[in-house]
């Protein structure tokens, strides 16, 4: 072999040019040949490659994730509405056999009200029915009490507070993992843990006389060490970054949320017709379906290739030598437990996607903060307001469960039409006015472009637009085409995602997206409570309308905001060491 060159890479590390090569998975494109025999390279990127992948053909690309991720998205879909309908039916048996085995006399207040004023007497309580006529995860018009719906919140807000603070820093950890160990594995890991979560659950419901309500937080908990919906999210679409080049990225991502929608338009359009078709026999009938498709889905990961070279994963293990000696779960015994604490705070994480330094800048910054700041706020106006988008409607147009159920399918099918059809449409028009780069050059980083930064601007001028139709909306056929209206507002979440990966090296996409995760959990606890509280709160004040011009404004803040990002930003050039921008434009795969 003659002499190899070498590069600094961005911790001290030193790495041939070989291995640069050959992280980002380089066949025959290598971007940087070994002088003296650049063949020999060539064909040890291409082996390295295809001894992680097991075969050549098995390329990675989004092509092999999508199926598994839609399988996915429709099992969560499936059971969001039975969910609700389960947990009312739990609290509402357990609060019945509190009361059949207490004197009436003796029942305590409970949540602000009197129990006796609604079931103080004998009669009351033959009203409500007996606990064993119960249906768990059916239909029960004898738990329709306020004590029932104020007990299940209880329980619900627990739930959430539990998944969103454990699946924030979990999603934060396990998202730093899949740069070292591999997107699929991690991948498996999420998809495991939920679908424990979801047996625990069916086992829960099943068998009500031996699990009381208590153990459902259990299935809260697990949800939320595996890191939840979000992580999976987080980690489909670093899958996704690894496969495509900057330019492609926009669109990639929205296929991913895209898929995300249909499942969420799908599942409660099948969770229906299942319902119906067990009946109030086989009320859990959608869980056994949503078990299924989760069994399969993590089956069917063992047939998707890993977008990481073993270079790749080589080389992002080296980086991470450091911090692994002071992490969480480090065997070092040295390390003090103050130490392996502060590596596991999230928030730390955060910082340190914010360089600082010679090689940095302030406008690099700029651009990481306000584009996290934008997609948090939309993803806080998505989440926080699906309850409000079922209560207001029944309150204001007297729609029942069909009618919010259709409401919630058209506008889901309208978020993924928008992703899937009307993003790569807007990639390619703008494309054919764009100048193309030369074929001879190699691909460069190059930071936001014009196209992210008008998406972003268009996507929350759309959902500000759509809100405060909402807000003055009439009638119901008004209301969902104001929904139809801020559909295009979810192409701003694939876009600031896309948009904030272009800021990183690719060696830390994982880590990344995990960090984002970590605020979307924490805003999938903040929104949902605070939305609702104002929306209590303006019910009573007989201007329930305010809670829509409320995320409107939060929204033209988000619209406001990235107005300052700029484009052209590029991460620091020392970052850059660990990678090489191939021809697809820095990805190991093609989409």
């Amino acid at each position: 072999m003659g002499a190899h060159k070498y590069r600094k890479l961005d911790e001290g590390n030193l790495a041939s040019e070989d291995d640069i090569a050959l992280q980002d998975g380089v066949t025959s494109k290598t971007a940087f040949l070994h002088e003296s025999n650049g063949d020999t390279t060539k064909e040890s990127g291409a082996d390295d490659y295809r001894g992680l992948d097991s075969s050549s053909r098995r390329k990675p690309s989004i092509y092999w994730l999508m199926p598994f991720f839609t399988i996915s998205s429709l099992a969560f879909g499936i059971t969001a509405v039975p969910r609700m309908n389960l947990l009312v039916s739990l609290v509402c048996r357990q609060t019945l056999l509190q009361v059949q085995d207490m004197p009436t006399s003796s029942v305590a207040p409970r949540h602000g009200g009197s129990m006796g004023s609604s079931m103080g007497d004998t009669a009351s309580n033959s009203t409500m029915g007996n606990s064993t006529e119960v249906v768990v995860g059916g239909y029960n018009p004898q738990c329709t009490t306020s004590e029932i719906e104020s007990a299940t919140a209880l329980v619900t807000t627990w739930g959430n507070l539990i998944v969103g603070i454990i699946g924030a820093v979990m999603s934060s950890y396990l998202g730093r993992l899949s740069d070292r160990y591999g997107r699929v594995r991690l991948i498996a890991v999420n998809s495991i843990g939920l679908l424990l979560a979801e047996c625990l659950l069916v086992v829960f419901a099943s068998f009500p006389d031996v699990f009381s309500v208590s153990w459902m937080y259990l299935t809260f908990a697990v949800d939320g060490f595996c890191g939840s919906f979000v992580l999976l999210m987080a980690l489909v679409s670093s899958y996704a970054t690894d496969c495509t080049s900057e330019q492609d990225r926009n669109v990639a991502l929205g296929w991913i949320h895209g898929s995300m929608f249909f499942g969420m338009a799908a599942g409660p359009a099948l969770s229906s017709a299942l319902s119906a078709w067990g009946g109030q026999q086989k009320p859990l009938m959608s869980y056994y379906y949503s078990l299924a498709m989760r069994v399969a889905s993590v089956l069917y990961l063992a047939l998707v290739p890993e977008s990481l070279s073993r270079a790749r994963l080589r080389s992002s293990k080296e980086h991470s030598e450091g911090r692994q000696r002071s992490s969480l779960f480090s065997r070092d015994r040295k390390t003090s437990w103050l130490s392996r604490i502060k590596s596991a705070n999230p928030v730390q994480t955060l910082k340190d996607f914010l360089p600082v330094g010679p090689d940095s800048s302030r406008a690099l910054r700029i651009n990481m903060v306000v584009l996290m700041a934008v997609n948090v706020i939309i993803y806080g106006g998505a989440v926080g307001t699906m309850e409000v988008m079922l209560l207001y409607p029944q309150m204001a147009f007297k729609w029942g469960n069909a009618e919010s159920g259709v409401f919630l399918s058209i506008i889901n099918i309208f978020r993924a039409v928008a992703s899937v059809l009307v993003l790569p449409l807007l990639v390619r028009i703008f494309r054919k006015r764009a100048p193309s780069p030369s074929s001879s050059s190699p691909p460069v980083r190059t930071g936001a472009t014009a196209l992210d930064i008008t998406l972003i601007r268009l996507a929350t001028l759309f959902d500000v637009f759509g809100f405060i139709f909402y807000a003055l909306s009439p009638s119901g056929s008004l209301f969902t085409l104001s929904g139809a209206l801020a559909s295009f507002g979810a192409v701003g979440l694939a876009t600031t995602e896309a948009t904030l990966t272009k800021h990183v090296p690719l060696a830390r996409t994982g880590e990344l997206l995990g960090a984002l995760s970590f605020l979307q959990a924490l805003m999938r606890v903040v929104a949902p409570t605070t939305i609702s509280l104002v929306y209590s709160l303006t019910v009573e004040s007989n201007v329930p309308q305010a809670v829509f011009w409320g995320v409107a404004g939060g929204l033209a803040i988000a619209g406001g905001l990235s107005l300052v990002v700029k484009e052209g930003i590029k991460p620091p050039e020392e970052a850059l060491g660990d990678e090489t921008p191939t021809k697809d434009g820095g990805g190991s795969c093609g989409c």
